[in-house]
């Protein structure tokens, strides 16, 4: 019955048919089947029959349905409005090891959402779901152990996220090796993890490797070229209209076009991932450095019946790397391995087949690799249950393996069960999913995309949706809206949106200067202490104090405030604070605070720590050390670093 329904529900093989879909999920989930009354929820809330769709969430939950669970901490539509009875939810969640409620109620306990804010309940919580694989959560524990100096244990965990291709950790791990925090100085793997954080348009990385490169002021100009021409490429990928995107079963649109009802996206089982040879370790070993040379061994491998060799060399055939390009030795390889068990090869044959659109036997050979624990299958399983290719139609299925993938931090699956949650009315998971194409995080990014989810989610109350929501109408000059969304936000007492909406007051962004209201926010955002935002308002109040702007010029006062800022670990305020004491010639202390900022990438206290260096000022003569912190500024175009480089170069 509850199969059934979801063809009716999603037109799927009969006629769309919502009536007959509601009747047919009702008189399973009468029953007390858990996955029907889930569905009835779902149904219940596309219809806007918000107290029918909770209870039904809540029948499925009380039998430890681990999803409904998720989807009464989300859903704070009609019912569930508060952050309160979603943190309790969430909570609930948690007991029964849901990982994604894990990471969402670490959220609350970190920005203090419907819980006392508890920076320590959050690390808990973040780090288990960090140890059960989610790769968000690695990187956050990566962030919180930095923050403590634990330098050895925040590489660790940087390099979970950063294998599991999580991109921000990618770019930290690389920072880990080139200075050899936590690890040896490595600058060739720092290359490597900037390169791979960097293909992806990851900025912060492209800069880090300009900081490698910049050896001379003739290689930084030679970088601003590359730089040049890659954000020309970006701008102009991006200025191309995508035709491939196909939508959820959900609404039953046609899969080639964009949903225009529920505007919405997932992924197709086409979008699955095959296990290359590099993934298996043996680039690592250092023994083979090139596919021919990888080809030949493994070919000696399979002669002598090795499994893993087969599928090895199948993707060597199947990409045509070291050997000519041949899907049909490929095929044989794979399907040789894979009938001996191998899960990998199990993998890779089912998307060989899933691209010659043989879905049927794609989807066995998954199922096969899924059942292994093949991370990859289990996302493209999800895929064909979602799609109805080689199976029956089945969104609870859909969704049970896009969990066991997502759980273990696989980026395109967590993307495809947030698009699920996002179409089924969860408001957290539409802001996962804004996040995501905001950021272009497993998904293609789509600015635009991003903006309805935010906006869908806003305009339903939740507070991390409405400040995202404004800084991305902030962007595009749309200030006035920017303006009204911070203010909802802030009201809510969300920190950051304070401490935005001081910054409107101040500057007149969106609405009239009030100099008055601009200090009221910024005090309201200061005084929180140590939340996202609270810095950015101890900055600004700072400011206002140093400048006499809407109250009495009391040098001391910002002084104190800047201090505060750069001890929570500003670089902007690390910096202000050292100008000042380098004006006051207290160059020890001077030299400790540009030292702090430098070190966070700070471009004019890398100038500066150069300039300490060179001249001996707050520490000893080292031209080394100098010529090293002139090129790092220097590789981002800092002119006065370029032109000190120079003369040092000179004078060497």
């Amino acid at each position: 019955m509850n199969g059934l329904g979801l063809l009716y529900n999603n037109g799927s093989g009969v006629k769309l048919d919502k009536k007959k879909a509601e009747r047919l999920f009702r008189m399973a989930a009468d029953r007390g089947d858990a996955d029907a009354q889930c569905n009835l929820g779902a149904f219940f809330h596309s219809e806007e029959r918000v107290e029918e769709g909770f209870r039904y969430f809540a029948l499925a939950a009380d039998q430890g349905y681990t999803y409904a669970e998720s989807n009464l901490g989300l859903c704070r539509l009609g019912v569930v409005k508060s952050d309160k009875k979603a943190a309790k939810i969430w909570m609930r969640a948690v007991e029964l090891g849901d990982v994604d409620a894990m990471v969402e109620l670490g959220e609350l306990y970190y920005a203090g959402l419907g819980v006392k804010l508890d920076k320590k309940k959050a690390e808990r919580l973040y780090r288990a779901a960090a140890d059960r694989g989610d790769a968000l959560a690695q990187s956050n524990i990566g962030a919180f152990l930095h923050s403590e100096k634990k330098l050895e244990e925040a590489f660790r965990y940087y390099a979970l996220a950063a294998n599991q291709g999580y991109t921000s950790a990618e770019h930290n791990l690389g920072v880990y090796c080139s200075y050899g925090a936590g690890t040896e100085v490595d600058l060739g793997k720092a290359r490597y993890w900037f390169e791979r954080a960097a293909a992806k348009g990851f900025q912060p990385a492209i800069e880090s490797i300009a900081r490698l490169d910049a050896q001379d002021a003739r290689r930084v100009m030679s970088w601003r070229e590359k730089k040049l021409e890659y954000e020309t490429r970006m701008a102009r990928a991006r200025g191309k209209k995508l035709d491939t995107l196909k939508t959820c079963t959900i609404c039953g649109a046609d899969k080639a076009k964009a949903c225009k009802g529920c505007g919405t996206t997932a992924y197709c089982s086409t979008d699955c991932q095959r296990i290359d040879w590099r993934d298996r370790g043996h680039r690592k070993l250092g023994l083979v450095k090139s596919d021919k040379k990888a080809a030949k061994i493994w070919k000696r491998a399979v002669a002598l019946g090795d499994v893993e060799a087969m599928n090895n060399l199948g993707t060597l055939y199947d990409n045509g790397s070291g050997v000519k390009l041949d899907k049909k030795k490929a095929e044989r390889l794979y399907r040789a391995a894979a009938d001996r068990g191998d899960a990998f090869a199990q993998n890779n044959l089912g998307a060989l087949l899933d691209t010659e659109k043989k879905f049927e036997e794609a989807f066995r050979y998954y199922t096969l690799a899924a059942n292994q624990g093949e991370t990859f299958a289990e996302n493209s399983l999800g895929c064909c249950y979602l799609w109805g290719e080689g199976t029956e139609v089945d969104v609870g299925k859909a969704r049970y393996w896009f969990e066991r993938a997502a759980a273990k931090g696989h980026e395109k699956a967590r993307g495809n069960l947030a698009e699920l949650n996002a179409q089924l009315g969860n408001v957290s998971a539409m802001v996962r999913l804004a996040e995501l194409y905001n950021e272009g995080l497993g998904v293609k990014l789509d600015k635009k995309k991003a903006e309805r989810l935010y906006r869908t989610a806003a305009d339903r109350g939740h507070a991390v949706a409405q400040a995202n929501l404004g800084f991305l109408l902030d962007s595009v000059k749309k200030h006035e809206e920017a303006f009204r969304y911070y203010a909802l936000a802030a009201e809510q007492g969300f920190t950051l949106a304070e401490a935005c909406l001081g910054i409107c007051y101040r500057d007149g962004d969106g609405t009239e200067v009030d100099l008055g209201k601009s200090r009221y926010w910024f005090e309201r955002a200061a005084a929180k202490g140590n939340e996202l935002g609270d810095v950015d308002a101890m900055e600004s109040l700072a400011e206002m104090y140093g400048k006499g702007l809407g109250v009495k010029l009391d040098k001391k006062k910002a002084e104190r405030l800047y201090r505060t800022a750069a001890d929570r670990g500003s670089a902007f305020a690390q910096n202000r604070i050292a100008c000042l004491l380098d004006l006051e010639k207290r160059m020890e202390e001077a030299f400790r605070y540009y030292a702090l900022a430098a070190d966070q990438g700070a471009t004019f206290a890398e100038n500066s720590l150069g300039c300490c260096y060179r001249d001996g000022e707050g520490t000893e003569v080292d031209l080394g050390k100098a010529r090293y912190w002139f090129e790092r500024a220097a590789a981002k175009g800092d002119e006065p670093a370029i032109e000190a480089l120079a003369r040092l170069e000179a004078q060497i």
